[in-house]
């Protein structure tokens, strides 16, 4: 069993889905809603909203498949991203390369964690 698998079902066990998980979203949520210019520790941010698309993927009746714990996390993880010290006062010129290397990283970081113990 994969770390991200472990954690979405421990998530369920311990917490439940929406005492343990909404705070993240929320807390996504309320910085990219702020404009806040400077987000501390992206990489870690990045990986909790992977973390929060696994816990939600084993939420729901049928689990999500990979695939779609992916498109649920994208957009989420833009948001970190763009309001990075990295981006602050950058446009996106080329929204296709741009979506294609967030669902990059978001794989990449959710493979990070898989690996993982």
């Amino acid at each position: 069993m994969t770390f991200l698998k472990k954690f979405g079902l421990n998530v369920l066990k311990i917490v439940g889905i929406v005492a343990g998980v909404f705070p993240v979203v929320q807390g996504v949520a309320a910085a990219v809603s702020a404009g806040n210019q400077t987000v501390q520790d992206t990489f870690t941010k990045i990986g909790a909203v992977v973390m929060t698309a696994e816990a939600m993927g084993q939420a729901v009746t049928t689990p999500l498949s990979g695939a779609d714990k992916l498109k649920a996390a994208a957009p989420l993880v833009a948001q970190v991203v763009q309001t990075s010290e990295l981006l602050v006062g950058k446009k996106v010129k080329n929204e296709a390369a741009f979506a294609q290397a967030i669902e990059t990283i978001t794989g990449g970081v959710a493979d990070l964690l898989n690996s993982l113990e």
